[in-house]
């Protein structure tokens, strides 16, 4: 089994070598786009590494983009054996827009015949994840990658925080910056009890587990995530802690 996972995990990492390599793609209205906004390939080890412990079954991210994560999840759950029913939410409102992404991420998904995994929702998040709310769906592992202006990062934090599932694992990318930041301060002081912070030092093949843990304690970390332990039962009037 170990060397199956490790042999699907080489080819999702190959793939996403292949896009950071093109430099340029041809999006769906024939116009040349720079590459850009991929995440890491650390980013992608760890996520992979992380639904291979978790064995989700049900996934979301905010930020299409190239669509280098998303198709990592969606070859994740074909890898797995699992038939295609749009396990993967990817929400993006300018994936389509042929002045930002111009469908890359679709195509890219498209072209390696794994569409059928992931059901993508154009609109903002603002406006798609109440309504993921009010049908009560839930994640078991949930990427944040869209908007770094902070009241929307604090917007997708409150929405996706009823959206996960019990034990189930949120991650923030680009960490460090300072609206994503301070959304992160926000949920470990007033969040204790309810979500808790994962190290996430022991999907990181390859980087020494005190450098992350160091780098998490600076706040320098590009990834971080949390695991629902418990929900949301404040009361109205509860104490506000100032972050």
């Amino acid at each position: 089994m170990k060397s199956q996972e490790q042999s699907g995990s080489d080819k999702i990492l190959s793939e996403i070598k292949d896009l950071t390599k093109q430099g340029v793609v041809i999006g769906r209205s024939g116009k040349e786009n720079q590459v850009r906004g991929l995440s890491t390939v650390n980013n992608i080890k760890t996520l992979i590494h992380l639904f291979q412990k978790l064995k989700p079954q049900k996934t979301m991210e905010i930020g299409l983009a190239f669509g280098a994560s998303a198709l990592a999840f969606a070859r994740l759950f074909k890898e797995r054996g699992d038939a295609p029913r749009g396990q993967h939410v990817a929400i993006d409102p300018f994936q389509e827009n042929p002045d930002v992404w111009d469908s890359a991420g679709l195509m890219a998904i498209e072209k390696r015949g794994l569409l059928g995994y992931v059901k993508f929702i154009p609109e903002l998040s603002s406006l798609a994840l109440p309504q993921l709310v009010r049908e009560k769906r839930q994640m078991d592992m949930i990427y944040v990658d869209g908007s770094h202006i902070f009241e929307n990062v604090f917007v997708d934090f409150f929405y996706c925080r009823q959206l996960l599932s019990k034990n189930g694992i949120i991650l923030f990318d680009d960490s460090s910056d300072p609206h994503v930041k301070k959304v992160l301060k926000f949920i470990q002081i007033n969040f204790a009890g309810r979500l808790k912070p994962f190290d996430l030092s022991q999907y990181q093949t390859g980087r020494n587990p005190y450098v992350y843990r160091l780098g998490e304690l600076l706040g320098k970390t590009q990834l971080r995530a949390f695991q629902k332990i418990g929900e949301d039962e404040r009361e109205w009037n509860t104490p506000y802690i100032d972050f």
